[in-house]
């Protein structure tokens, strides 16, 4: 099995580690498992990490220490907390902190493995764009600074071209086996069409080097000369409307005919049926480009309907009909892409205008991944398009507002915030999910200012809560759990441990280490005497250690180091065992290849798989050529 991703679990508890790691690498997980917070922390050192998953309630180092470390020294890396007795307190921490969930452990582990899945294929912001210029959506683009590579699927012809940008810069084009900025030219033609945020690899040529700036002055201009008679044009673009196909949905008779006479009327061709089933059967025969629908029918409602239509004629655009629109109706309609609903009665040149407006709109459609939802808005504030999008906080499941009306963002909800407040909160989701509603006028304008002093005050106050938590971060925080128990959080303690550890181990180097001349700790080999050596060893903290002190050698078996002495007590050898945790002055260590040794210090002067020797270093290995000793002596 195709492993998905690499997980770091840290538990001290055996059990969960064991139970944890033999679960996920059964769902094709790469499972690291570790005991112990300062050891989790030692490994994201050495290596990116995606996800991390931590008990909070472990000794000494908790699992909020530990939060805190990541967000500081592994921003990229997505945590996930579990505990047995959460809290309230504890799970706003988390949120609060940069966790991208929370896990009960008393809960069924198949949930826990629908959160890694969603946790690691969600990317930062994910948005569903339904109405944009490909000159907007390849600003927006641009403004994200991703390598990207774009298609462009074209509804008339379907024919596919695509846009690679890389760190921001639009760098080739192809369509139609066209290349460069002829292949752009092609696709900007395009008038309407879907476009999808593929994933990422190099193109074979760069064939795009000028600034988008200058490319779009450069196809505009071509554009312009290029449209020819404008009477023509209009001519042209109202024989396009009148081959738009459109199909009508309504158990009412009466409903059905007034349509159809009066968009037959307005040059639209129309089909019309009463049943949501017969709508689909009619929908798996042939395109439509319009589908409008009622929602209250009998049998499959129009909801479910719209449902269908999005998995089985993504194409297709859909208004939905409705006596009265409830909240309900709308969400529903929001989440699964309707473009608009009209109320009962309807007004018939309202609707025909709308329909008129959207076919000769030349738009875009799509998903997109990693674009900032500001860089969206402030590029809609350039269409002066009146607009709804609505943001969703995947973590808290939270959803919130924003209307832009006319270019300008006039009102804003989430949650509890209205207004500025609303908007700020809205700008500090870490993770979201955007899509564009359907419009309809907000209830109260809450919003006066212009966007661009809107967007600086939110990062103004989003600067100074940073500075704040980073303060916050330096103090310790006590949390209760469900129990009344205390659990803290404190950056400084983990970053402590990690400072001693690494003293230690930097003075263990120097302490441990072996020059491959002969000398170690201060003992040189064909030198150093007996009752010396005793002393080093004693002024290394090691006297403890030795097991067995004979006339013509001392062993100190914790570390596995055997010192051998001549007949007048001259250090002959010295041997580094499994357990000796030094290193030579080159980096050679015990757990090595003898490749490694061989690559370090040349071809020995004799040697096999099993050893090589130099003039005072040798090495050795039991199997496969991993080194299991190494000794200084002559030989």
């Amino acid at each position: 099995m195709e492993k998905k991703n690499k997980i770091l679990v840290v538990d001290d508890s055996k059990v969960i580690l064991m139970v944890l790691k033999k679960y996920l690498t059964k769902q094709g997980y790469d499972v690291v498992t570790i005991d112990s917070a300062i050891e989790g922390a030692e490994i994201l050192k050495k290596e990116f990490i995606p996800l991390v998953i931590t008990d909070i309630n472990m000794p000494d180092i908790t699992g909020l220490d530990f939060l805190l470390w990541i967000k500081k020294h592994s921003p990229l890396t997505k945590v996930i907390v579990m505990t047995a007795f959460g809290s309230d307190e504890a799970k706003e921490f988390v949120i609060k902190n940069g966790g991208i969930n929370y896990f009960e452990k008393s809960s069924n582990y198949a949930q826990l493995d629908d959160i890694i899945y969603e946790t690691l294929s969600r990317k930062n912001y994910q948005g569903k764009i339904k109405e944009i210029t490909l000159f907007d959506f390849f600003q927006l683009i641009i403004l994200s600074g991703k390598n990207k590579v774009i298609s462009i699927e074209d509804q008339k012809t379907n024919k596919t071209g695509r846009v690679f940008f890389k760190s921001g810069k639009m760098i080739h084009a192809v369509y139609d086996g066209l290349e460069g900025q002829d292949a752009l030219y092609n696709i900007m033609k395009i008038t309407s069409g879907i476009f999808i945020d593929e994933n990422w690899k190099e193109p074979e040529a760069v064939t795009i080097n000028l600034p988008y700036e200058f490319l779009i002055m450069s196809i505009a201009q071509k554009m312009d000369e290029e449209k020819g008679n404008i009477k023509d044009q209009i001519i042209k673009e109202l024989e396009e409307d009148s081959n738009k196909e459109i199909l009508i949905v309504d158990d009412e008779p009466s409903v059905l005919k007034i349509m159809q006479m009066y968009l037959t009327k307005n040059g639209f061709p129309v089909t019309t049926t009463d049943s949501a089933e017969k709508g689909m059967e009619f929908l798996k025969i042939k395109h439509f480009d319009l589908v409008i629908t009622d929602v209250n029918m009998p049998g499959v409602s129009g909801l479910d309907f719209l449902s269908w239509i999005r998995e089985n004629a993504p194409k297709s655009k859909v208004i939905m009909m409705t006596g009265t629109i409830e909240d309900d109706t709308r969400i529903f309609a929001n989440k699964y892409g309707a473009i608009n609903y009209f109320e009962k009665p309807i007004n018939l040149k309202e609707l025909d205008f709308y329909i008129k407006d959207i076919f000769s709109d030349n738009t875009f459609s799509g998903n997109v991944t990693d674009v900032n939802l500001f860089d969206f808005v402030q590029v809609l504030s350039l269409s002066r398009k009146n607009k709804l999008l609505v943001v969703t906080n995947p973590i808290v499941e939270q959803t919130g507002y924003l209307f832009l009306k006319e270019g300008s963002v006039v009102h804003a909800t989430f949650g509890e915030y209205q207004g500025e407040d609303a908007f700020y909160h809205i700008a500090k989701i870490k993770d979201m999910i955007f899509a564009e509603g359907i419009w309809h006028d907000p209830e109260q304008i809450t919003i006066n200012i212009s966007l661009s002093n809107l967007l600086m005050k939110a990062f103004r106050l989003m600067e100074e809560e940073k500075e704040k938590s980073n303060d916050q971060s330096n103090n310790k925080v006590e949390i209760k759990s469900s129990l009344g128990t205390i659990v803290t959080a404190d950056l400084n303690y983990l970053e402590r441990a990690l400072e001693e550890r690494e003293a230690r181990d930097k003075a263990n180097i120097q302490k441990y280490q072996i020059d491959e001349t002969g000398e170690f700790a201060g003992i040189i080999i064909g030198k150093s005497i007996k009752s010396d050596v005793i002393k080093n060893m004693v002024q290394f903290n090691m006297a403890h250690n030795i097991v067995k002190s004979m006339e013509n050698s001392l062993v100190y078996d914790e570390i596995t180091l055997n010192i051998t002495f001549s007949e007048d007590n001259i250090v002959e050898e010295i041997n580094f065992g499994s357990l000796f945790k030094g290193t030579t002055k080159k980096g050679l260590k015990v757990g090595d290849k003898i490749d490694k040794a061989i690559e370090m210090y040349g071809e020995p002067r004799f040697g096999s798989e099993e050893y090589a020797v130099w003039e005072k270093l040798s090495v050795f290995s039991k199997s496969n050529s991993i080194i299991n000793s190494l000794n200084l002596g002559t030989i």
